[in-house]
């Protein structure tokens, strides 16, 4: 019996205000991933977490929805820093069914791109130390770890998209982007 694989991710910038793909891409978060992804026990989101995710404005936080088959399956998002507008806080998030098939990867990569045509200069990602499966991918792109607080992964965009740009996925499943 053959194998049938998803469709390829289509990923495009989740429009100011866009709560659909938001609450499904949460449904489809287990406990354990909205914990790695929050960093607390969350069954459900917030009206003003909801207002928070959706509020895209060009240049300063910009959110992209990766979706299979019409379906979200993924966010990813960079909010650029006031204080230091050459850095980012970035978060991705994959429902868990479609985890380890390339939608992280196609995030990251409209992420960075978007982020660097911004001019923002650092990403950072905060990643819990027993988050293996995201700190691995971030590791192998040369992520610096910030000694004081272990949880924060820095990396210069250009280093993280030369990353992204010259890799193959580890399971062949999403060609490369570019």
């Amino acid at each position: 019996m053959p194998t049938t694989h998803p469709s390829a991710p289509s990923v495009r910038p989740l429009r100011a205000g866009e709560v659909e793909p938001l609450i499904e891409v949460f449904d489809g978060l287990s406990a354990q991933s909205r914990f790695l992804r929050f960093n607390a026990p969350l069954p459900r989101l917030t009206t003003l977490m909801v207002e928070q995710l959706t509020a895209q404005e060009e240049g300063r936080h910009e959110a992209f929805v990766a979706s299979v088959d019409g379906m979200a399956v993924g966010i990813g998002r960079w909010v650029r820093y006031a204080a230091h507008p050459q850095r980012a806080d970035v978060a991705v998030e994959v429902v868990d069914a479609y985890h380890r098939r390339g939608i992280g990867r196609a995030l990251m990569q409209a992420v960075t791109e978007s982020a660097a045509l911004a001019g923002v200069e650092f990403l950072l990602f905060c990643v819990r130390r027993d988050n293996d499966p995201a700190r691995k991918p971030l590791a192998e792109a040369g992520v610096l770890t910030n000694v004081d607080d272990p949880e924060q992964l820095w990396i210069p965009v250009s280093r993280l998209l030369a990353h992204l740009r010259t890799r193959e996925p580890a399971d062949g499943t999403l060609p490369r982007a570019g």
